[in-house]
């Protein structure tokens, strides 16, 4: 588990990109991977030996979104033929330009695009928090099943959003636009039509699983 503390870093201009399909990182989140082409092999190597960074976006076609996530290796295991498993920690969100390098795999020049918290109420935000909980926890008994997300109580607001958002079982799309909501209490209010549309969507699922009717006389 990260470390629950804001990490603050010194963000360099220039970091390398890892365009993913179908994943979206979160600040304040884990992302393990499996490295195994020769060009992101190279990455890795390039990127411990320099700023431990890297960011991370959804791949769009040949492309990728120009908002992503930087984020530090925080482990990596070296595989006897060159291939890695790391675990990527999500630091911080920023836009991204693509710039001319040469590299076997892709850099970008970066800007921060920090969080905002949505109000100054704190009352506000800790109701925002234990709702969001709430429907986790239902989310959870409805689907009886491990659902990827972690339920922690004691976690602050913006760490319940983040790890709620990057486990939500919905297609990247929808992650990735939670991602770009800047402002953490609207990024929640989202987030609770998606847990709402996932939460009776699983109930209806178990209801047709069960054969939907009643016992025959």
């Amino acid at each position: 588990m990260p470390d629950e503390t804001p990490t603050v870093v010194e963000l360099p201009p220039i970091v390398p990109v890892f365009p993913l399909p179908n994943t979206v990182l979160f600040p304040r989140t884990l992302l393990p991977l499996h490295i195994f082409e020769p060009r992101y092999r190279a990455m890795v190597r390039d990127i411990q030996e320099g700023s431990g960074l890297v960011a991370i976006a959804r791949m769009v076609g040949e492309g990728f979104d120009r908002l992503g996530t930087v984020g530090r290796l925080r482990d990596v295991e070296p595989l006897e033929d060159g291939r890695f498993n790391i675990v990527v920690e999500g630091l911080q969100r920023v836009s991204m330009i693509e710039i001319d390098r040469d590299t076997p795999y892709r850099q970008v020049s970066i800007e921060p695009r920090p969080e905002r918290p949505g109000t100054v109420d704190p009352s506000a935000i800790e109701k925002a928090r234990l709702d969001l909980l709430a429907s986790l926890s239902l989310l959870l008994s409805v689907a009886r099943s491990s659902v990827p997300v972690v339920l922690n109580e004691d976690l602050p607001f913006e760490v319940v959003v983040n790890k709620a958002s990057a486990g939500l079982p919905v297609e990247a799309a929808a992650r990735q636009r939670l991602l770009e909501e800047d402002d953490l209490l609207e990024r929640y209010r989202l987030l609770a039509v998606y847990l709402d549309s996932v939460i009776e969507s699983v109930a209806q699922s178990k209801i047709g699983d069960s054969g939907g009717g009643s016992a025959p006389n």
